[in-house]
């Protein structure tokens, strides 16, 4: 089984981007299941539900999300009826939505992925995280109920993240963390044979600060005072992809997996610049892996 994970989507440049090449990323990786995290996706800040069924029109298995899965109030009202969307699992009890889910892959195996937010650095605080990743292990445990478990975890302390990682390892298929936007050359395979990453990146802009125009956050860094919200990053120069491939042996353990990365242009055949020379011309696709 092949799994791709997504970094998370920020704003109109990453979610296009995404809808565009991952009906192509799929069929180049022959790809099974496929996480996208979409907290960033309207406009920086949160997810509407249109963007959801979009990115899952797109290939997208699940979608999941983290702090930010409020910002857009719309959310609140659709997360309850959709069972491919996520939010933290460790929101407290009568959250509307769903933490955890059991999927199946295309290639008939049985996924659970739990989304989880760390509280180190973290607002809102939310419940302890390894008391919630224990709950959805006992609900549904590895080669039992499911032939992989995938955690998205949404925090931005790495200790923190790596500390989880320990925690249920070889008893999950994957830890992929998320939040930073910053993909980390971390990727590997903990002892009891669970794949680790301590952060998947993002999708979206990198001639920015985080998927975010980069006046703005100069500015504050600069200036030590808040203006204006950080405003996405609207240029479609050439997005970034940072995603995690992942292959699951029939032991449910995760076999050595790689890192891409994928930059492209909306206009690959009439773009000169230095960034998209590198493109593949027909399809506007080019990776760079990077494996474990």
């Amino acid at each position: 089984m092949r799994l791709l994970f997504l970094g998370d989507m920020v704003g109109k440049a990453g979610r296009t981007a995404v809808w565009q090449q991952l009906p192509g990323l799929i069929s180049d990786f022959r790809l099974d299941f496929v996480i996208v995290n979409g907290e960033n996706a309207a406009g920086g800040f949160g997810i509407t539900e249109e963007i959801f069924r979009e990115t899952i029109n797109a290939g997208a298995d699940v979608v999941t999300t983290g702090n930010h899965v409020w910002d857009q109030r719309e959310a609140l009202d659709f997360a309850s009826g959709e069972e491919r969307f996520l939010r933290p699992a460790n929101f407290p009890i009568g959250t509307p939505g769903h933490g955890s889910g059991l999927y199946m892959a295309k290639n008939g195996a049985r996924v659970m992925v739990s989304n989880i937010m760390g509280r180190v650095f973290m607002h809102p605080e939310l419940d302890d995280p390894f008391v919630a990743a224990e709950n959805a292990l006992e609900a549904c445990p590895l080669g039992e109920q499911a032939d992989a478990v995938i955690f998205d975890f949404h925090a931005e302390a790495t200790s923190e993240k790596m500390c989880f990682g320990h925690f249920v390892d070889g008893r999950a298929t994957a830890v992929i963390g998320t939040h930073t936007h910053h993909p980390t050359a971390d990727h590997q395979i903990l002892p009891g044979g669970t794949a680790y990453l301590s952060d998947a990146g993002m999708t979206g802009d990198y001639d920015s600060v985080i998927g975010m125009d980069k006046e703005e956050p100069v500015r504050r860094f600069l200036r030590r005072c808040l203006s204006n919200q950080h405003a996405q990053h609207q240029r479609r120069h050439g997005e970034r992809h940072d995603a995690h491939d992942l292959r699951v042996d029939g032991d449910h353990r995760s076999e050595p997996h790689q890192r891409l990365t994928l930059r492209c242009t909306s206009s690959p055949k009439r773009c000169s610049c230095s960034r998209c020379h590198a493109l593949q011309p027909q399809s506007g696709r080019s990776y760079t892996r990077h494996f474990l």
